[in-house]
C-alpha cells in the first residue's frame, strides 16, 4: 500500500488539475488460484479493485501487479468523455500514462514499462483488426477479446505520438497531460468534455493535419501508427519485430530499453 500511495502522488502530480486529491480506496483480493492480474476501477471515480492469486501466472511478477495498480488509479484522472466511454480515449490515454508516468518517476524499471507497451504494441499489429474502423468492432461485440481491445492500443500508440510530437515542438517543456490539462480543468468544473474537444486541441497544437491523422489511425483505421522510437521517452528505443497475423508475416514493433549511449546510465 505504501507503494500504490506514492503512485497516487505521482498520478496527482502528473496531471496536476485537482488541487486536493481525493479520498482514494483501493481493494486488493486474493484468490487461491495462480494469478489473473486483473482489476477493475471506476471511471473518474475514487476507487479499485485488484485481483490476484497465491502465485504469479507465466510473465507475471510483482512489477506486473503494481503496474496493474497504477493503470486503475490512472482512470481517477484519465476518466472519459461526457457523452460516451469510447476506449481509445478512456483506455488509451490511460495506457500510455501507465507506460510512462511509473517508470519516468522511479516508481517501476523501464524495462516494466516496455513490457506494458509490448503487450499492446503487439496485440496491434498482429491483430487482424488492426485497420478495423470503431464501427466495425464494436459491432464484433465481445466475442473476440483481441478485437475489442484494439482501440485500447491504437489509443496508447497515437497519444504517445502525439505526446512525442509536443515535446519536440516545446524543446520538452510540454506533453500531453499539458496539452490535455486544461480540458480536464473545465470538465473537472462541470463543463463538457468530448472528442469535438480532442480534435480542437490537436489542431491548435499540431494543425489541421493531425486531426485527419487521428481519424485515419483512431477512428477509421486506415492508417497503420508507428510512433517515433522516442516516443515513450528517453529510456525506450523502438525496433522492429515481425509478427505472424492470420498465418502472414507482418512488420511490426516493440519498445526496449537503451542499452549503449549516454542515455545508458541516467536510464539505470
Amino acid at each position: 500500500m505504501a507503494w500504490a500511495r506514492r503512485a497516487y502522488d505521482v498520478l496527482a502530480t502528473g496531471f496536476g488539475y485537482i488541487d486536493a486529491p481525493p479520498r482514494y480506496d483501493l481493494l486488493i483480493r486474493a484468490l487461491p488460484v495462480a494469478s489473473y492480474e486483473t482489476g477493475t476501477a471506476r471511471l473518474a471515480g475514487g476507487s479499485s479493485l485488484i485481483t490476484v492469486g497465491n502465485v504469479f501466472s507465466p510473465g507475471q511478477d510483482l512489477h506486473s501487479v503494481q503496474s496493474t495498480i497504477f493503470h486503475e488509479m490512472g482512470h481517477q484522472w484519465v476518466g472519459q468523455l461526457t457523452n460516451a466511454v469510447e476506449p481509445w480515449y478512456a483506455e488509451g490515454v490511460n495506457v500510455f500514462v501507465q507506460a510512462t508516468l511509473p517508470c519516468a518517476a522511479g516508481l517501476l524499471p523501464h524495462a516494466a514499462c516496455a513490457n506494458t507497451i509490448n503487450t499492446w504494441a503487439q496485440q496491434y499489429y498482429a491483430s487482424p483488426a488492426r485497420h478495423w474502423s470503431l464501427q466495425r468492432i464494436d459491432a464484433a461485440g465481445f466475442a473476440q477479446e483481441s478485437i475489442r481491445r484494439i482501440p485500447y492500443a491504437r489509443g496508447m500508440l497515437y497519444f504517445a505520438s502525439v505526446d512525442a510530437a509536443l515535446r519536440t515542438r516545446s524543446a520538452g517543456k510540454r506533453g500531453l497531460l499539458d496539452a490535455l490539462r486544461p480540458l480536464y480543468v473545465a470538465r473537472h468544473a462541470g463543463k463538457a468534455f468530448e472528442r469535438g474537444d480532442i480534435e480542437a486541441l490537436l489542431r491548435r497544437e499540431l494543425g489541421d493535419a493531425e486531426v485527419t491523422r487521428f481519424r485515419q489511425v483512431v477512428i477509421d483505421g486506415t492508417q497503420l501508427i508507428v510512433p517515433p522510437s522516442n516516443a515513450f521517452g528517453p529510456c525506450l528505443q523502438r525496433q522492429p519485430r515481425r509478427q505472424i497475423s492470420e498465418g502472414k508475416t507482418v512488420e511490426g514493433y516493440v519498445w526496449e530499453p537503451v542499452s549503449s549511449g549516454a542515455r545508458t546510465a541516467a536510464c539505470q
